[in-house]
């Protein structure tokens, strides 16, 4: 169970000690309650706009409006993480497996510019990105990520660069441009579906559906360019 709020010893009476706490009981917490929060108001506290304590959401878009606490790791959480020990090797390779499709297919793609990896770095694969190149495409990442999803497959981004979070903004100043690199990389990342439990079919209709957004949107550059010479020449 996750406890956003200040520190608690006993979560069990968060409510009179603290004017709010929200746990969250998904379907990977011990007690399953979808994707909803359970709230403990303390009956003598007031409490202003309780939803921007969240900062989970199926939302693509999101923004961490409140510095708070965060605890998940439970005792049964930590079992169940020593016994995946013993898998880690083969979930890594799996990985590997579904990242080495993954490029392969986009290498050539035009639009899409897969992630690469350094011969002496071995990734993980907790993600896979791919950046949008939307000079290629006549559309944003947004419109390829909706349009993505309308496939159901369930793309996703990361992450929104930290010092563009309200939160940042408003306690230390910054401000957008001031790191432009991140922000342009956020602007063009889209995250694929990435987990070992994958089966072929399943990477077959991640890739698939990119292919088929990706044509979609395509812009015959060539094309374009030859127009452009067309018209000039007629002055």
């Amino acid at each position: 169970m996750s406890v956003i709020a200040k520190p608690l010893v006993d979560a069990r009476v968060s409510h009179t000690r603290w004017p709010l706490s929200l746990a969250r009981l998904n379907r990977a917490k011990v007690i399953f309650a979808k994707q909803e929060w359970n709230r403990c108001n303390n009956p003598k506290a007031t409490v202003d706009q309780p939803p921007r304590q969240r900062n989970a959401s199926g939302a693509w878009q999101y923004e961490m409006v409140l510095l708070g606490f965060n605890y998940r790791l439970t005792d049964v959480a930590c079992a169940l993480g020593l016994s995946q020990l013993k898998k880690l090797d083969a979930n890594l390779a799996r990985r590997t497996e579904i990242a080495a499709r993954y490029t392969a297919a986009f290498r050539c793609l035009p639009g899409i510019v897969p992630p690469s990896q350094r011969d002496d770095v071995k990734s993980a694969w907790h993600l896979y990105p791919i950046r949008v190149d939307a000079g290629m495409l006549r559309a944003d990442r947004g419109q390829v990520l909706r349009a993505v999803r309308s496939e159901n497959i369930g793309v996703n981004v990361h992450y929104l660069p930290v010092h563009l979070h309200r939160y940042y903004r408003d306690r230390f100043g910054y401000k957008a441009g001031e790191y432009p690199v991140a922000e342009r990389a956020y602007e063009q990342l889209i995250s694929l579906p990435m987990f070992h439990g994958m089966s072929e079919q399943d990477v077959e209709d991640v890739i698939s559906a990119v292919r088929k957004v990706v044509t979609h949107y395509s812009r015959d550059i060539r094309g374009e360019m030859a127009g452009r010479s067309d018209r000039s020449s007629k002055f």
